[in-house]
């Protein structure tokens, strides 16, 4: 209920109007959804739900987002995602607005000094190591920093810890 409440909250900070919508810089959404793991017990029906809802809100004509939408995705697919949507922030210019959602299963490092998303070829998510398995997010969160292109980027992490 608070992540739909907050949501909410971001989408009327963004809200347009149609006449709004024609003349606004470009607004960019990758929407990264990983619920069918190697492992059936790691399976997340709820995450698939969830991305399902955020990507059909960010669709609304009135808010004026190009939605990419990913589902299941590897280690090396993810990542190329998230170096699709950092060239296409970089190229949109300095007005374009990001928004970069993911579910699915996350963890921290042993030293709890950075968080990871774990893509779906994990064998089992509560063995894995996510610094060799996972993306961190420190690393998803630096690179934007050195995109002074964008006006603002949104990052929404919704993973689940088992």
């Amino acid at each position: 209920m608070l992540k739909a409440l907050l949501f909410l909250v971001f989408l009327a900070s963004v809200n347009l109007s149609a006449a709004q919508a024609a003349n606004a810089p470009a607004r960019l959404a990758l929407v990264l959804v990983n619920f069918s793991y190697a492992s059936a017990a790691d399976n997340l029906p709820g995450a698939r739900r969830d991305g399902d809802e955020i990507e059909r809100a960010l669709k609304e004509p009135r808010l004026g987002f190009n939605v990419t939408v990913r589902h299941n995705q590897t280690r090396v697919q993810m990542q190329q995602e998230i170096e699709t949507f950092y060239q296409a922030l970089k190229q949109a210019g300095p007005e374009a607005i990001g928004f970069l959602y993911y579910a699915g299963h996350g963890a921290s490092d042993a030293n709890g000094t950075d968080n990871f998303l774990l893509p779906v070829d994990v064998a089992d998510v509560t063995a894995a190591a996510p610094d060799s398995v996972g993306l961190g997010v420190r690393r998803i969160t630096d690179r934007l920093a050195y995109l002074d292109q964008p006006k603002a980027v949104m990052i929404v992490i919704d993973a689940c810890r088992t």
